[in-house]
């Protein structure tokens, strides 16, 4: 007897395998809800662990740290080992009862599998990407550039994407795929709830930090000629923002085409003749010298051909100093 098939709109089930990432202990079991090309998106982080459970290496979250108060151990951060995603398709199927909730390949027909292959494929591709968008937010809001650069695992894992029920989350597919991730330094809780209010409207990392965050990364595989590159276009990208939105309306199509090509070391020479001249820019004196250093080298990578050779001290110092630089000069463009 032919088992009776239920309609269901189809969800897709996703996890990531997370490394270095930390949060505040008040974020265990937290979610974010978003929509992404029009699809209702969730990020799930993993549940407060019991005390036990603290150095189980197979649980999903670990303590990282805690401290000793009248004899007790609290937390003061768990470390994320993985992360679960969720993905509304809107597409409704029929599906046999009996697959629901068990992932059993032959209660498929082989047209079934194909169809249900290329619905896997395409979505998780589209949660790959809403994926990336919220750790490119959660960076962002954090302040944190290290957090969530990807490091794609060349070998299929058991966790990659599920179909699912979209009602229950039960599954029912699941053709696999795996991406996992690194991460340091805890996430507040402030810069949580800033994160789930910038994907809630659509919002989009400015340029610049997406730039630090690959500088960031790009330093810590020892890549330096792509971490001064990734230093220039964030120096750059805000430099040049700042000018046109300081320029005096109306904006003559002349000059804001001057201010897009002028040498960005013509305009950091001129900086406080042109109007940049408040107590703060003035305190910022030896970040904008380090914003000219990181051109001129720039430069040189792609002039000249040189690769530059930086110590870890001078390589974090600039980048530290590029970061100062360009949160205060997001400041005045807000």
């Amino acid at each position: 007897m032919e088992t009776p098939k239920k309609r269901i709109t189809v969800g897709v089930w996703k996890r990531y395998e997370t490394y270095d990432f930390d949060i505040v202990p008040s974020l265990a079991g937290a979610s974010h809800r978003f929509k992404y090309l029009g699809l209702e998106v969730e990020i799930c982080l993993p549940k407060k662990p019991k005390q036990r459970d603290w150095r189980n290496d197979e649980s999903p979250l670990t303590c990282s740290a805690y401290k000793i108060r009248n004899g007790r151990k609290l937390p003061l951060s768990y470390r994320v080992h993985h992360v679960d995603t969720y993905l509304v398709t809107g597409n409704a199927r029929k599906i046999s009862e009996d697959a629901i909730g068990n992932v059993n390949l032959s209660l498929f027909s082989k047209k079934e599998r194909q169809r249900l292959d290329h619905l896997s494929h395409n979505y998780s591709q589209i949660l790959d990407e809403a994926f990336q968008y919220w750790i490119d937010v959660l960076r962002w809001k954090s302040g944190i550039p290290t957090l969530c650069h990807f490091v794609f695992n060349r070998q299929r894992t058991a966790w990659g994407t599920y179909l699912v029920d979209a009602n229950d989350k039960r599954r029912f597919y699941a053709p696999p795929l795996a991406i996992k991730i690194e991460v340091g330094t805890p996430v507040p809780r402030r810069a949580w709830s800033a994160t789930q209010h910038a994907i809630a409207i659509s919002s989009v990392a400015p340029l610049w930090h997406t730039s630090i965050a690959e500088a960031s990364h790009r330093f810590r595989l020892g890549d330096a000629r792509g971490f001064i590159i990734e230093l220039a276009i964030a120096s750059e990208t805000i430099v040049r923002q700042l000018m046109l939105r300081f320029l005096r309306a109306p904006v003559n199509p002349a000059v804001q085409s001057m201010v897009n090509f002028v040498q960005i070391s013509r305009i950091l020479d001129d900086w406080h003749r042109l109007g940049f001249d408040s107590a703060a820019w003035y305190r910022l004196k030896a970040e904008k010298a380090a914003v000219k250093r990181v051109m001129e080298l720039r430069n040189a990578i792609m002039h000249r051909g040189e690769i530059p050779k930086l110590e870890d001290g001078v390589g974090r110092d600039l980048r530290g100093a590029v970061t100062r630089f360009v949160k205060h000069a997001e400041l005045q463009l807000k």
